[in-house]
């Protein structure tokens, strides 16, 4: 009866209330399920990442981490809270205090490079981020990856050791080497014992026409080039600075260099019969580039291959949008899909995958070679009802070690040739 005392104005205002505050609750439970997706899906790119993710507070506790940071330091995640590096990294312990010290003073740290020594005594090498977290203008923590370089960096060392001994070795060779512009003919670069042959300082032949030097061929009749002629340890004339011809054997052979073809001449004076001071390991890899820091692609799919979700990193990989693959079939990126039921197979065989090697196809129709880390997502049933992971590209780290190890066996393998020959018929 209270109610029939009310105004239709009360009534109205009432039920507009009452809408408002449905609204509000509809509004609150979608906000509570958008931030529990974005949970599962932080929890799911933890769990797949090979680096080492955590956060701390302003004293320098740890509040969360990742399962990849609990096996590092040889501790379980759930006993992990509140410790410091002190307890964790006995070793380097100053050290890193005194990174986070300023990272809690406003400093961020990118990709800054520190070694560390792991619960199994081994020294890591780690790539640190570290970025100050504010709550109303204030530091209250941060938020850490330190990603695992380790082997990049051992083979980066190798690779400038390599390197080392490739010039070293390329600057003490008796026998001349010449570099050439395939198409403009141009001298690119030429060892001591060549610029000794031809007679004038190094700087005076490079970026000249290889005919001035060392070819008395005319322009537009170059034996390699021109005429496509074969020259392998064939006796042929240099023209030196005074004009004078000395008899070499050279051999002439083709490579891409910084996709550009190049000619590599090794030239030996056979009159002087000169050797080769070093010996050269044929086995040993030459010129490898490695990425300063690989992009992974986070992944999802339905039993059925059916892309569920991916990482924003998925545009600089394949050229797609997320927009664009989400709830389409991954078979669409793969370059050859029947290497998929490969995949499949060995995924099935062992629940996961490390280092699965997989050729994907960019949208602009590129292939890209990839490295792929997977495994399968169980029901609590153990029924298979998707699959998980990361891709890293590896092309370019490929197409390097292929590149180098090109130059290196063509160059080398060239000269000792060479020299044998010479000292054959010597």
């Amino acid at each position: 009866m209270k109610d029939q005392n009310k105004t239709k104005a009360q009534l109205i205002a009432e039920l507009e209330e009452a809408r408002r505050c449905v609204a509000e609750l509809e509004q609150y439970e979608a906000e509570r399920k958008e931030l529990v997706l974005r949970r599962q899906l932080w929890d799911a790119l933890i769990a797949n990442t090979p680096d080492l993710v955590y956060f701390k507070d302003k004293d320098h506790g740890l509040i969360m981490a990742s399962q990849t940071y609990a096996d590092a330091v040889g501790v379980d995640q759930e006993d992990l809270i509140g410790k410091t590096a002190a307890e964790l990294w006995p070793h380097e312990a100053g050290e890193i205090m005194a990174d986070e010290r300023r990272v809690l003073a406003g400093e961020p740290i990118i990709q800054e490079e520190r070694k560390a020594t792991n619960a199994a005594g081994e020294t890591r090498s780690y790539l640190l981020t570290k970025i100050p977290i504010y709550y109303d203008g204030e530091i209250i923590g941060f938020f850490a990856t330190d990603k695992d370089i380790t082997e990049r960096v051992r083979v980066d060392e190798k690779l400038k050791a390599s390197e080392k001994r490739l010039t070293t070795t390329f600057n003490s060779l008796q026998t001349g080497v010449v570099i050439i512009d395939a198409e403009t003919h141009k001298i690119v670069d030429v060892n001591p014992s060549a610029v000794e042959l031809i007679g004038v300082p190094k700087e005076e032949i490079t970026q000249h026409i290889c005919h001035k030097f060392i070819c008395p061929a005319e322009a537009g009749k170059c034996p390699i080039t021109d005429l496509e002629q074969v020259v392998e340890k064939s006796e042929r004339v240099l023209i030196n600075a005074a004009g004078e011809e000395i008899p070499i054997l050279k051999t002439a052979t083709t490579i891409v260099l910084d996709g550009k073809e190049h000619i590599i001449e090794s030239i030996t004076n056979i009159t002087a019969r000169k050797q080769a001071e070093e010996a050269l390991k044929d086995e040993e890899e030459k010129y490898r580039k490695i990425f300063n820091q690989f992009q992974d692609l986070y992944y999802r799919t339905d039993k059925d291959g059916i892309i569920e979700e991916l990482s924003p990193s998925v545009k600089p990989l394949s050229g797609y949008s997320r927009e664009e693959l989400i709830g389409e079939r991954v078979d669409k990126i793969y370059a050859k899909p029947h290497e998929r039921m490969r995949f499949m197979k060995s995924l099935m065989e062992t629940g996961q995958v490390q280092g699965y090697e997989l050729l994907l196809l960019k949208k602009n129709g590129e292939e890209t070679i990839t490295s792929v880390n997977s495994q399968v997502i169980l029901s609590k049933e153990g029924d298979v009802q998707g699959i998980e992971g990361t891709i890293r590209d590896i092309t370019e780290c490929v197409q390097a070690e292929e590149r180098y190890r090109a130059l290196f066996e063509n160059t080398v393998n060239g000269i000792a040739l060479h020299n044998i020959v010479t000292d054959e018929n010597g």
